[in-house]
């Protein structure tokens, strides 16, 4: 028997990799750039860094320990095809033995009656007839024990092979579980993009955009244009009324919200710094402040250096200025029920 991995199974491996690398990437980037900020706002992205890390590593560790499952099924299913393989082994030897057990028995039929008729023989006769009539018996109570041995064995692997089946009939409904959460956490995301689509119509597509990328995530793109000033980090009434009609959908939603500031290229590094991280700041006051729970938001700034095009035109630059709320959902049950397949 041969247990092939579902198609979900596969989509699921893939997204948590490229949800790590991603996560990774952000990591290495923002201490290989770090030495560029003041100490205090450095401190500040050292502590959002760590967190980052931490969701990386969890999501490193899920994806072992889910390799880990898989691994252990594939050999499960590998012990089940070689128990049955032995069962049939055992069978054919049995059905031998019972056809051998048949011929020895017609032969001590056959002697028996033959004595039968000699029994007022010579006693030699009688002697020789008795002699193999014994040799006959003993070959017969040999093979019943071999076959009871054997049929013994065969109850034993049939045990073993009923307990692999459950076991495995196990592991493939919470395999099925695991797809079905999977599942619903990309539909529950694919609801929330609807719904803030909705809530934002009222903004023009230069001002937001609201789009689901492959890794699953949920992201709304706020232009500066809508937001801020140029150079600045204090959000314009319009730009509010975006973040707070945002926060009316995102208040109650189990999710975990990463507001990233972006700019452009011009100014210095250390100012492209400190106003990305001061600008995302400002976007998570007013989530706050409008009811979203402060455990699930986290800042951060990543300056010039995650541009979506290059910095080269005015329009480019006016693209890559810009604040993106990253949405997406907790892995709490999802590692749960990693954890119960192991």
């Amino acid at each position: 028997m041969y247990i092939s991995q579902p198609f979900s199974l596969y989509i699921y491996r893939k997204t948590i990799l490229m949800s790590t690398n991603r996560i990774l990437f952000f990591v290495i980037l923002l201490f290989s750039l770090g030495s560029c900020v003041s100490t205090a706002k450095f401190s500040a992205i050292e502590d959002e860094n760590k967190r980052l890390k931490l969701s990386a590593d969890e999501l490193i560790d899920l994806r072992q320990k889910y390799a880990e499952t898989a691994a252990m099924l594939e050999s499960k299913s590998r012990k089940l095809t070689t128990a049955e393989q032995q069962i049939n082994v055992l069978e054919n030897k049995i059905a031998t033995m019972q056809e051998n057990y048949a011929v020895l028995q017609s032969d001590f039929n056959l002697l028996s009656s033959q004595n039968n008729v000699i029994l007022n023989s010579s006693s030699q006769q009688r002697s020789d007839l008795e002699r193999k009539l014994s040799e006959k018996q003993v070959q017969l109570d040999k093979q019943q024990r071999l076959l009871t041995e054997k049929k013994d064995e065969l109850d034993k692997q049939r045990a073993i092979l009923s307990e692999q089946e459950s076991t495995i009939q196990q592991r493939e409904e919470q395999i099925s579980t695991l797809n079905s959460n999977l599942l619903e956490q990309r539909r529950a995301l694919l609801d929330l993009r609807n719904e803030i689509i909705t809530a934002l119509q009222g903004f023009s597509s230069d001002e937001l955009q609201v789009e689901q990328k492959k890794d699953g995530k949920v992201y709304v793109s706020l232009s500066q244009q809508l937001l801020f000033k140029k150079g600045s980090d204090v959000i314009d009434s319009k730009g509010k009324e975006a973040i707070q009609t945002l926060a009316e959908v995102l208040k109650g939603k189990e999710m975990a919200i990463l507001i990233e500031g972006h700019t452009d290229s011009d100014g210095s590094a250390a100012r492209n710094w400190d106003l990305s991280v001061t600008r995302a700041t400002a976007v998570v006051k007013i989530l706050e402040d409008s009811g979203v729970d402060p455990k699930r938001l986290t800042a951060s700034g990543k300056a010039l250096y995650s541009p979506k095009v290059e910095n080269t035109t005015e329009d480019q630059k006016a693209i890559n200025r810009r604040t993106e709320i990253i949405l997406s959902p907790k892995l709490d049950k999802i590692y749960e029920l990693i954890n119960k397949t192991k």
